[in-house]
């Protein structure tokens, strides 16, 4: 997969054939490139980088896709076990993100699924899931000016933080951060801290509108299901949205 994304030119597709494609460094994607999964079915595309590595490192781009994959086994120390996406806009659809780790030694690490810096990430009709970091985000941690859309039918669920804030999605920074929630669920994330699915500080405006789900999500501190500080801003729009067993 590295050697057709290094290949292709800007605004190029690169197919990703059936089976699980082993991979011992990430895939690094700087250009306006489209991945996708031949047939669309994630679970038959997998990028598995077996513990070694994170599964992708996406900066600079402004219109980069991702499509019928799942990245799994992805692993850092620090930051992004799955993918670290920075200064980029980026959007994964009917993906998979799962089991990928952001520790590496159970007392560190942020964005056990995904890091997000300085970018805009969608997620349509794509899991989060079965990821951990030591301190915050096991499924996503969203940094500084950054945007974040969930959309048709995404999910974060049985994510979880070892030692720290927000298990499904942990949001903070001094920029402008968007977290919009539009059709999504969260739901048996864990927090040893606050913010069993959501954890929202600094200057974070969190927008919920259409159909959303919070619901068996736990924390050790605050917020069972969303936990807010700082400056940070909740707000509920239209509906049906359900809090529920946290």
């Amino acid at each position: 997969i590295s050697n057709a994304v290094n290949a292709a030119g800007d605004g190029d597709t690169v197919l990703v054939s059936n089976g699980t494609h082993a991979i011992t460094a990430a895939i690094d994607v700087t250009k306006n490139l489209a991945i996708r999964g031949l047939g669309g079915n994630p679970s038959n595309v997998v990028v598995d980088a077996g513990g070694l590595c994170r599964g992708f490192f996406i900066s600079g781009t402004t219109n980069a896709l991702l499509s019928g994959l799942t990245v799994q086994h992805g692993s850092n120390s620090l930051y992004g076990g799955g993918a670290y996406i920075y200064s980029s806009t980026i959007t994964l659809t009917n993906s998979s993100v799962a089991y990928n780790l952001a520790t590496g030694s159970l007392t560190d690490g942020r964005g056990g699924g995904m890091y997000v810096n300085n970018s805009s990430l969608t997620l349509d009709n794509t899991q989060v899931h079965d990821n951990a970091a030591g301190t915050s985000g096991g499924g996503i941690r969203l940094y500084n000016t950054s945007t974040l859309n969930l959309l048709n039918g995404s999910e974060l669920y049985n994510n979880m933080d070892t030692s720290g804030d927000g298990a499904a999605l942990a949001v903070s920074g001094s920029g402008d951060l968007q977290i919009n929630v539009s059709d999504a669920s969260f739901y048996q994330n864990t927090a040893s801290g606050s913010g069993g699915a959501i954890d929202l500080r600094g200057t974070g405006i969190l927008s919920f509108t259409g159909a959303w789900d919070l619901h068996h999500n736990t924390a050790g501190i605050d917020g069972g299901a969303l936990a807010i500080y700082d400056t940070a801003d909740a707000q509920f729009h239209n509906g049906p949205g359900y809090f529920s067993y946290n």
